[in-house]
């Protein structure tokens, strides 16, 4: 049985201890860096990845994002006892991603693929492709996502959906008949 959970917003990587990252990944947002040596980032995982080599910039933009004043790639602000006043991020922390591919096999946003680099996902599964099935329905592995879609059509209502199952098969049974029936088609 194929796994249909999707990990999106997989960007961080296993052995991160960056706080800035993870509180900016608590909030839904991203940061990676392309083959150019520019941000990839987003505020939420519904929107695509903008791209901008203004470190400042997406420094601000996080900074607001999480109420704590955020440095991405350049050196971080200290005090007059070399402490850090600001979170600082470091390129090593971040996945180099250097390719962009559509995966639909695939169940993660970010692949790792050699040398620890990584390629982003295209593909985004929709509701009803992530949807478990329902316990103890014939096929439920198979069909889940069409029954949730025809559920969602019929408004949940019984009858409806079974006249557009009925409709589907009737339709389905002409298309593969075509050749004896061509003045339908």
């Amino acid at each position: 049985m194929q796994n249909n959970r999707y990990n999106f917003n997989n960007w961080l990587k296993e052995d991160n201890t960056n706080i800035a990252l993870v509180m900016i990944k608590e909030k839904g947002a991203a940061v990676a860096m392309n083959k150019e040596g520019a941000l990839l980032y987003r505020l939420s995982q519904d929107e695509p990845f903008e791209t901008s080599k203004s470190f400042k910039a997406i420094s601000k933009v996080f900074t607001n994002l999480i109420g704590r004043e955020v440095v991405l790639i350049d050196k971080p602000k200290v005090d007059e006892n070399d402490i850090p006043l600001s979170l600082y991020v470091e390129a090593q922390e971040l996945k180099m991603i250097v390719d962009e591919k559509l995966e639909p096999h695939t169940n993660e946003e970010f692949m790792e693929e050699a040398n620890g680099l990584y390629s982003l996902n295209k593909y985004k599964p929709s509701h009803y492709m992530q949807l478990e099935p329902k316990p103890n329905y014939p096929y439920s592995n198979e069909i889940h996502a069409i029954s949730a879609l025809i559920d969602h059509l019929s408004n949940n209502d019984p009858q409806r959906a079974q006249h557009i199952i009925n409709w589907l098969a009737y339709f389905r049974y002409y298309v593969a008949n075509a050749q004896r029936f061509p003045k339908h088609f």
